[in-house]
Formats: structure tokens, sequence, C-alpha cells
């Protein structure tokens, strides 16, 4: 369990916390992690929240703290209450709306099942019909957009950082993986030329010889050089 004053973790048997000394009320402050279902949560509970913060739920409030700043929301006054799950590397967070203000509480992603049951608890209290859950991926349509998006990007900086170093590549894709159809032309060939005479590019590697149709082994565009 943790200790509702500091956040500190603290054994179940503890009557005071080793940390801030705080006593703790084993009859009026309960973990919900001892909780089974929704309609079990107890009037009184304490969650660990992110930056020790604490947050206190009972039948009419809920209160936190983080720091200095302190709030406490009174259930009647909620329109909306919903979360985005936690992760091993991002805090969850709980939303809440009330009397038209925001609030935005940073919570531990091994309190995600906790935060559900929050949720869902209030749901039940009032008829007002809560969310329990916000969707925070992207459509589908939308991750392939950015997905699109950042390829093209890539592509991009592939040919210049290429072009800036003098290392022959394919306009279209960037690859390096180039053939040619004349004999004696070769790649590896054109490749030190390059590097030598810089933007000359891969005539460069073909010195004193007719234009040649290049290849790019990668996504198969042609041009001459």
């Amino acid at each position: 369990m943790f200790c509702f004053k500091c956040g500190a973790e603290i054994s179940d048997e503890s009557d005071f916390c080793m940390i801030c000394g705080t006593e703790i009320l084993h009859h009026n402050k309960t973990e919900i992690e001892e909780v089974n279902s929704i309609s079990t949560i107890p009037m009184n509970a304490t969650i660990k929240s992110a930056f020790v913060s604490t947050i206190i739920v009972s039948e009419t409030k809920i209160s936190y703290k983080s720091g200095l700043k302190s709030e406490t929301i009174k259930v009647s006054d909620i329109s909306d209450i919903r979360y985005t799950a936690g992760t091993p590397s991002e805090n969850g967070r709980l939303f809440i709306t009330a009397n038209g203000k925001s609030y935005n509480v940073m919570f531990f992603f091994n309190n995600n099942k906790k935060i559900a049951e929050l949720c869902g608890y209030f749901s039940a209290l009032s008829n007002n019909t809560f969310i329990p859950m916000e969707v925070t991926t992207s459509t589908s349509s939308q991750t392939g957009e950015t997905q699109h998006e950042e390829k093209t990007l890539s592509k991009r900086q592939r040919i210049k950082e290429n072009k800036k170093n003098g290392i022959a590549c394919c306009p279209k894709c960037g690859s390096t993986s180039l053939t040619a159809n004349k004999k004696g032309f070769g790649v590896g060939k054109a490749v030190i030329g390059t590097a030598v005479a810089g933007p000359i590019g891969l005539v460069a590697g073909n010195k004193g010889a007719k234009k040649v149709r290049i290849t790019c082994l990668n996504c198969g565009n042609q041009w001459w050089a």
C-alpha cells in the first residue's frame, strides 16, 4: 500500500509512514488494489499517482495532491471523466471535467486497472454517461499518411546526404545499389569516380564513354548518365 500523504510505498501492516510519519488509518483508507469488481469499490480509496501525487476517492468527491497543488472535485459537479492508459515509458492521464473546468492528473501505468474501475464506478453513481476510455491511437488512415510522410522525408534526406558526400545514388529512392547496361561500366567504379570528382556523378565513373542507362536495383528506376 501507499501513504496517502506523500505517496511512499509502505507495508500493509504499518501504522505510520516511514517517510513522512503520517498515521495510516486502516479503517477508512483502502487500496483499490483490493477491489475485485466495480460494485465493491470502497467509498474511501487511495491511488498512487505520478510525481508523488495521491488521488483520494470517496463517494462524494475526488481529491488529488501533486507537490504544492491540490484540488477537490465534487462528484455531483462532474460532467465527464475519462482516461488514457499508461505504459512503462509514459504515464497515464485521468481527465475530469467539472463545472466547466478541466483537470488533468497523471498516474503510473500499473494503476490502469484501478483508474478504469474508478471511471466505471462514477459512471454507475450518476445518470451521466461517462466515457471510460479515451482512444489515443491514430486511425489507420492517419497512421498510413504519417508513415508515408516519414518514408518520403527519409528518402529525401538519404538522397541529399548522398549528393552532399558525392555518392552515386538513385534520384528516386536514394539507393546506391545501381547497375549499368554498358559493358565495362561498374557501380563500384562509378562510386569511386563520384567520390573523387564530386557532383559530376555517375559519368565520372565512365569518363570518356557514351551515355549509359543506369538501373536502380532497389526500385527499378532507370535514367541516362
